[in-house]
């Protein structure tokens, strides 16, 4: 049975662990509120560029880019999102299976090399085949995405798209459903396809320049916004994992605290009663 110190110790040990983690849970739920808002705000902009080229799309068979050229995958790139710190549940490892997912779907399907565009420290760690080629990007976007970080990153896909030195580009990351779920997404961002989208009004309008001129501009607007989209969307999801889960690391310290607590009361209790009964021994002899 451990002693009194040794329980002790346990207890103001744990309840260090749960300072910590009741800290880490307060700044994870700040950060948290704060990234949802951003990716709140973002999305009514990217419907808006949505709703534009759909609008141009519905007067006549204009084609789209060159970003939405159909071809046969034989090159493929996938961008990657992770976290930079842990302690964050199962967030990266959703993460890494989706990428091992889509790394082998690609070999089955016939693709030749494969280039993946890291952004966060911790899925780059874990990537060690030597069977496709790792571009680390600035891990930085994955605590604090930026609109300019996000055009670099999309306009070297883009080139290498266009000159055909990638035949496909899929995003994958955490998509932030609710404080408690965080789903493993997997998107196609190129080729370019237009999903559905309804404009609120019909009206008649005079382009300048061409509309082929605006389209292209518009998609690479898209293809801008879609990634920092993305990138805010798994900054909410981190933050909610790791709410939630220093929210559960608090909850089992206090847990554990308690069983200590007791285990302590009843190894003194005995302690008192056994030298009470050596009291009452020693007077009777």
């Amino acid at each position: 049975m451990p002693s009194l110190k040794e329980i002790k110790g346990r207890i103001d040990s744990v309840n260090n662990t749960l300072k910590i983690t009741s800290a880490m849970r307060l700044i994870s739920s700040s950060k948290y509120h704060r990234a949802q808002i951003a990716l709140n705000n973002s999305k009514p902009y990217l419907a808006a560029l949505s709703d534009m080229l759909s609008e141009l799309r519905n007067d006549d068979a204009i084609p789209l880019s060159s970003y939405s050229d159909e071809r046969a995958v034989k090159k493929a790139a996938i961008v990657v999102i992770s976290s930079n710190a842990s302690l964050c549940g199962s967030f990266n490892i959703n993460v890494e299976k989706a990428l091992h997912e889509a790394i082998e779907n690609f070999r089955n399907s016939g693709v030749e090399s494969i280039i993946i565009y890291t952004i966060g420290k911790r899925v780059t760690a874990h990537l060690k085949d030597p069977s496709y080629s790792v571009v680390e990007c600035d891990h930085l976007l994955s605590e604090k995405p930026n609109y300019s970080g996000c055009t670099k990153i999309a306009g070297d896909l883009m080139s290498g798209f266009v000159k055909g030195e990638v035949d496909r580009v899929d995003l994958i990351y955490n998509h932030f459903k609710s404080m408690g779920t965080q789903v493993p997404t997997t998107e196609q961002l190129l080729p370019f396809v237009l999903g559905k989208s309804t404009p609120s009004k019909r009206a008649y309008y005079i382009y300048e320049p061409e509309k082929e001129k605006i389209i292209t501009d518009i998609v690479e607007k898209i293809i801008f916004s879609t990634i920092f989209k993305v990138l805010l969307d798994s900054c909410a999801a981190e933050h909610a994992a790791r709410t939630v889960a220093m929210q559960l690391a608090s909850d089992n310290a206090g847990k554990l605290i308690q069983e200590l607590t007791l285990q302590y009361n009843k190894t003194r209790q005995q302690a008192i009663t056994n030298e009470l009964l050596d009291i009452v021994g020693g007077s009777t002899r």
